[in-house]
């Protein structure tokens, strides 16, 4: 079966991405399922791996549309956007982001999902509207689960909302609920490959991207009165750890309810060459990103939190 002509394997992965979709209004509020519809949604197609940023990603548009932008922005994602906005406006990440991204360099900023799914939406279109110079707006970009592609947040398409401020490449992430749900490893295999190889192409030029390296939420434990006893952080996947030491850097973005938090901008380590490179450096992003998400979480729940 050749993947990219197969208009039943297209169906079949809908199928489950519906399921998945219904899963994701029954626990997040806002959140809506779109029906299947490739003509009026375009990305959901099996052959969609990116959404290109929209006309606001023009540097001067985005400049005159900023004020606009940003009230929708707060609109939309509300305590918790302003927050994040607080965040990224209180040292000096944004600042070393942009630098690195004008010399040609990529960040991955990498979102806890430590208490629901839109942290993802949030830091990248806080990050699109903290950018001093206007013009980074078009290197900014995001990761995106393609359940998404068959989400709407209050009534608005979830591709349309990050498309004003990021490029969007759609993956399948490989989790369990992917498998339990019927996701085709086959066509997860084929959107991710696709999809990645674009983002590394692009990833020569410098772009921010942002992303959720867990791929999922993080676990939460509840005491016996309904109450939040401790969180659990899922374990990164190999492929995502893999694609973070490709990055000259990255910051963990935290969010908890209305507080946020970022980590300090970290330098992928160089450990030089020779047999077992590759393995050391994996190990230490994986060891550090962890621990950062770790931490960040804690503080910002104040409950105990754990690698899974």
């Amino acid at each position: 079966m050749t993947v990219s002509t197969d208009h039943s394997a297209e169906a079949r992965l809908h199928e489950a991405l519906g399921r998945w979709a219904d899963a994701h209004r029954g626990r997040y509020q806002g959140m809506s399922v779109l029906e299947y519809d490739p003509d009026t949604y375009p990305y959901q197609r099996l052959d969609e791996f990116t959404t290109a940023a929209g006309a606001v990603a023009d540097a001067e548009t985005f400049a005159g549309l900023r004020p606009a932008l940003r009230a929708g922005y707060l609109d939309a994602m509300g305590s918790r956007g302003a927050a994040a906005l607080e965040a990224l406006a209180g040292g000096a990440v944004v600042g070393e982001i942009g630098s690195l991204l004008a010399a040609g360099k990529s960040v991955a900023v990498l979102a806890t999902h430590a208490d629901g799914l839109d942290d993802v939406g949030i830091y990248s279109g806080g990050l699109a509207l903290s950018f001093a110079d206007s013009s980074l707006v078009r290197r900014n970009a995001t990761i995106l689960n393609k359940v998404m592609s068959r989400e709407a947040y209050k009534g608005v398409p979830i591709a349309d909302l990050f498309s004003s401020f990021a490029t969007v490449y759609w993956v399948i992430p490989e989790s369990e609920q992917a498998a339990r749900l019927g996701v085709a490893r086959e066509a997860a295999a084929y959107v991710n490959t696709k999809a990645l190889r674009a983002l590394v192409s692009d990833m020569r030029t410098g772009i921010a991207v942002t992303m959720a390296p867990t791929g999922t939420a993080m676990q939460v434990e509840t005491d016996d009165d309904g109450g939040i006893a401790a969180v659990r952080v899922p374990p990164l996947g190999d492929s995502t750890v893999g694609l973070m030491c490709k990055f000259a850097a990255y910051v963990v973005a935290g969010l908890w309810e209305e507080r946020a938090a970022l980590g300090p901008l970290t330098f992928v380590p160089d450990l030089g060459t020779g047999a077992g490179r590759v393995e050391r450096q994996r190990g230490a992003v994986r060891g550090d990103v962890t621990r950062t998400m770790v931490e960040l979480t804690e503080s910002l729940a104040d409950v105990p939190v754990t690698a899974a």
